[in-house]
């Protein structure tokens, strides 16, 4: 992973939008704000839902793909708590890639979500729509058609 400067991270936030989730969460996003990494409790690991996978792996595998930041994808996603501390609800994988990268600040969307509702909220952010991507050889072929 190549690291990001803070001054690039401000740079993109006033660009991004705030998510939208389901009604059914009861989750108010508070907003997106460069958090330190660091200041971020990832504790909570084995409250996480993917608890089969290899979090270093999955690090791994994330930051030799992450040459470049697609700002479209979700955000990792905290809560504040009541000591003003942040807990890590999502992007436990990004957490273990930024911690091996050096990375200090990131973007993160910050929620307020009710305590009965997190396990159904972080099982929400983790169920991806399914996806087809254009093959290399798809994008060539659409490229050659152009000219």
């Amino acid at each position: 992973m190549q690291k990001i400067s803070y001054k690039e991270l401000q740079e993109v936030q006033p660009k991004l939008q705030k998510p939208i989730y389901p009604k059914e969460f009861g989750v108010k996003v508070v907003g997106i704000e460069i958090i330190k990494v660091d200041d971020v409790s990832v504790e909570t690991y084995l409250n996480q839902i993917r608890v089969s996978d290899n979090i270093k792996s999955r690090g791994e595998s994330l930051s030799t793909s992450f040459n470049e930041v697609n700002w479209n994808e979700p955000l990792p996603v905290v809560k504040k708590t009541k000591n003003n501390s942040y807990e890590l609800i999502d992007a436990f994988g990004r957490f273990s890639m930024f911690d091996d990268a050096g990375q200090e600040y990131w973007l993160m969307t910050i929620v307020e979500v009710e305590p009965e509702m997190e396990i159904d909220f972080k099982v929400y952010l983790n169920n991806k729509p399914t996806r087809v991507y254009n093959t290399i050889d798809r994008n060539f072929k659409n490229k050659k058609r152009r000219i």
